[in-house]
This record gives C-alpha cells, sequence and structure tokens, in this order.
C-alpha cells in the first residue's frame, strides 16, 4: 500500500483528491510530490485509508502542516491539465493558461476548507 507523508485535501470541482510532498510505496511513482486522482473512498484522516478512482489505495501519515503552503501542487495540476490536453490532441492557449492558473490561485487558497 502507499503511504502519503505531509499531505493536504485538495478541492477540485467540490471533489476530493490529494496531494503530498512525499509517496513511498507507489507501484508507479518511486518518491516525491504527488496529486492523487479523486478519492472515492475512506477517511481524509491522519491514519486514515484511503483509495483513489484509479483504484490505488493510500495510508495518510502526517498532514501537511496548515501554516505550510502546498505551492508545490501548482505544478503538478498544471502537468495534469496540459496532459489530459495533450491526450485530446490540443494544446494549451497562452489564454487558458492564465484561466488555469486563476482556477489553481483558488484551489490553492480553498484547500482543506469543506
Amino acid at each position: 500500500m502507499a503511504k502519503l507523508n505531509r499531505w493536504r485535501v485538495l478541492y477540485i470541482s467540490d471533489k476530493p483528491f490529494l496531494t503530498a510532498v512525499d509517496v513511498k510505496g507507489h507501484p508507479y511513482i518511486p518518491t516525491g510530490p504527488i496529486l492523487t486522482s479523486q478519492v472515492v473512498l475512506g477517511d481524509l484522516v491522519q491514519g486514515g485509508i484511503v483509495q483513489t478512482k484509479t483504484g490505488t489505495t493510500y495510508e495518510l501519515e502526517e498532514p501537511l502542516p496548515q501554516d505550510e503552503d502546498c505551492e508545490f501542487a501548482r505544478a503538478l495540476l498544471v502537468e495534469r491539465v496540459s496532459r489530459n490536453f495533450n491526450k485530446q490532441g490540443k494544446v494549451l492557449t497562452l489564454s487558458q493558461l492564465e484561466q488555469l492558473f486563476q482556477i489553481i490561485d483558488k484551489i490553492l487558497t480553498n484547500q482543506g476548507s469543506r
């Protein structure tokens, strides 16, 4: 089972996702920061076990302290959106990228506020 350390819940379109400074034991990501797919089962608390939409199960170790930002997630969010555009044979325009940054700002400033 993968473990997330220094994690935080991010709500994207009112759906919970997890971002973490460090992941261990993930089947595809050896270590480092991560943005999970949507959390569909489990308790979003320290020591909780959750499952994401892709079927990966995570144990939640220490959460990221509230006084620490999760700015590291910005690049992960941009990468995820860019990858989804590329899968559709599209490229983000400058205007779309600016809109994306505004949306990400909102996601990161409203973190864990559900």
